[in-house]
Parts: structure tokens; sequence; C-alpha cells
């Protein structure tokens, strides 16, 4: 897929268009609870340093505090970040649309994916 950056945008973070890379998430808690479930798969449309938007064919909970670990590859680097969803919504044919906030990293993984994502972005730009 052909990454793009969003260009014309106010935004506290620039977010990177994915145009559906594949990636896998597993969600760890719902609420307070850990839980044991199987992985799902999903197709991020964004990125930024604050978070992104996945869609998948997984009904997620946004009423209760919903953390996930995601992984992706974008131009050959990996990433695996903890995220929060934030908000959801259902999409055409029984897909949905989440907003995923990064949360709970340490400041040193925090950082390093930062610079990935800062280094496809000037990629994406030159």
């Amino acid at each position: 897929m052909m990454l793009q950056p969003y260009r014309r945008l106010r935004r506290r973070f620039p977010r990177i268009r994915c145009g559906g890379e594949k990636g896998r998430f597993k969600i760890l808690f719902i609420g307070d609870r850990p839980v044991d479930l199987p992985t799902g798969e999903a197709q991020l449309m964004d990125v930024s340093r604050g978070g992104t938007c996945i869609v998948t064919d997984l009904r997620l909970p946004v009423h209760l505090p919903t953390v996930l670990r995601l992984q992706f590859q974008l131009q050959g680097r990996e990433f695996d970040v903890c995220a929060r969803v934030v908000w959801g919504r259902r999409e055409d044919h029984g897909r949905f649309r989440y907003g995923l906030r990064f949360w709970g990293s340490s400041p040193q993984c925090l950082d390093a994916f930062h610079r990935n994502l800062d280094a496809i972005r000037i990629d994406l730009l030159a």
C-alpha cells in the first residue's frame, strides 16, 4: 500500500495515511480486568505520534476502558505498541472503525516509536 502524509491539517500530531496496511491486535484489558482473547486483524487507516485509526471486523467495547497491543509494519519498520480505544463507529459491511490512543509505553519505547515514525514521515515528504 502507498503511505502518504496528510499535508494540510492542523493537528497536534501530523498523521500518515496507511491505506489499509494490515496489523494485528490482542485485547489486554477491558475495564480493569485482564482478558485472554484471540488475536484480531485490523487495517491501519492512519497513524501519528499520538495514536492510530483502524478498521476491523471485530466489535470492540468503547464504553469501558479497553487496552490492546497493536503490531504492524510500515516501510519495513516493525511497530509494537499498546493503545487504548477512545472512539468507535460501525462502518459498512459489518466492519468497525476505531480511534486508538497510544498508551502505557515506557518513555524509552515511546521515544523509539516516535523516532521510527518521524523517519517514515521524513522519507514520505522527501
